[in-house]
């Protein structure tokens, strides 16, 4: 991986996170129309659409907010220099000592559990508090580290931290 600048890659996460944003409203809306029009209870007895898309228009609202606070929480991130330590906001890429399989990672206090394609690399954003994260901070460049991961423990070399 080529050496990453940590403030490009979260405003890359920002930029996903509102696209997100736009596709899960177009949903909602989508559906709220459709419960709208939907025949209820009166109309059918055995027609629970209605329900149905309510209740699905409430988790697409959920998901809006969700996604929402997040990209306000990254916005406000004091984004730390450049450390080759791993802390909060480091892209970091851990390479598995018996495989050579490289994984890239972003610690970020939002957003976890995504992986996005930046500029050809596949990056997935850990949370601060992923058991992943918690194995990492506060290690360097070179170090190695057991993680435990649901295929087992594996270890990794911290290849490269920015």
């Amino acid at each position: 991986m080529i050496p990453l600048d940590k403030k490009e890659v979260i405003d890359y996460v920002i930029k996903k996170l509102e696209e997100d944003v736009q596709t899960v409203q177009s949903s909602y809306e989508r559906t709220r129309r459709e419960s709208l029009d939907a025949p209820g209870a009166m109309q059918s007895q055995h027609d629970t659409s209605k329900k149905e898309l309510s209740w699905l228009a409430r988790g697409f609202a959920g998901r809006i907010e969700e996604l929402t606070k997040s990209i306000d929480i990254l916005r406000q991130l004091d984004i730390p220099p450049q450390d080759h330590y791993v802390q909060l906001c480091s892209v970091v890429e851990l390479e598995d000592i018996v495989s050579g399989t490289r994984v890239n990672y972003v610690i970020l206090p939002a957003g976890g559990g995504k992986t996005l394609d930046y500029e050809g690399t596949d990056i997935t954003i850990l949370g601060f508090r992923a058991p992943v994260s918690q194995s990492i901070l506060g290690k360097k460049q070179g170090d190695q580290v057991k993680i435990n991961l649901p295929q087992g423990n594996v270890t990794y070399r911290l290849v490269h931290v920015s």
